[in-house]
Formats: structure tokens, C-alpha cells, sequence
């Protein structure tokens, strides 16, 4: 899937730890998990 390739294409391209700060992290984590669960 296109979101797969995306993850793994930033885990092979080195993005730093701490590319999003936690605010936006939190944000990302809720919507990720809102999408997921929408599904079922």
C-alpha cells in the first residue's frame, strides 16, 4: 500500500527522531487512529 511504501521510505531515509515535536506527533497519532478505526 502507498502508506506502507511512505513509512518505509522514511525509515530508509534516516528522518530524525524528533522531526514533529510532541504536539504535532499527538495530532498525527489521534488522526492515524481515528482513520484505522473508521473502518470498522
Amino acid at each position: 500500500s502507498i502508506l506502507l511504501e511512505q513509512f518505509s521510505f522514511w525509515g530508509d531515509n534516516n528522518i530524525s527522531e524528533n522531526f514533529w515535536n510532541s504536539t504535532e506527533a499527538s495530532q498525527i497519532i489521534r488522526i492515524i487512529g481515528e482513520y484505522i478505526f473508521s473502518d470498522l
